[in-house]
């Protein structure tokens, strides 16, 4: 089995500067690097559950004629419900990384999108005109 004793020189040479540590130097370095990995874990996973608690809270009163336009029932609106909102109004404004990113969430679309593009500006689509066929 290889380890430290019986590598080639030339993997010790060609390894970077962690082949060219001595033992116990190496082994502070990799229990750093452990460390830092799940101080990294921690944070991401604090950050997720921040993000579960806001996307339940409520959303401003502004937004309630457009959530009563869908029929969405006022226990359902939070922060999430108002996001996929918004997504979908950029997506009627036709936005397609938004389109894109309906089509991926609603698994219509396999690959990954990346939605990294400024948001639209603009108010809130009259949702009366939007979906009816009446002209």
């Amino acid at each position: 089995m290889a380890n430290r004793t019986n590598f080639s020189e030339e993997f010790k040479k060609n390894s970077g500067r962690f082949g060219r540590l001595p033992s116990e130097e190496l082994s502070k370095a990799v229990e750093r690097g452990g460390e830092v990995r799940a101080e990294q874990f921690r944070q991401r996973k604090k950050l997720k559950e921040y993000i579960e608690v806001m996307a339940e809270a409520k959303v401003p009163e502004n937004l309630d004629a457009a959530f009563e336009k869908l029929g969405v029932k006022r226990e359902d609106r939070n922060v999430l419900s108002g996001t996929m909102l918004a997504l979908i109004n950029n997506a009627l404004k036709g936005d397609v990384p938004a389109i894109k990113l309906i089509a991926q969430l609603l698994g219509e679309l396999e690959e990954k999108v990346n939605v990294n593009h400024k948001p639209i500006a603009g108010e809130i689509i009259d949702l009366d005109t939007s979906f009816t066929d009446e002209d």
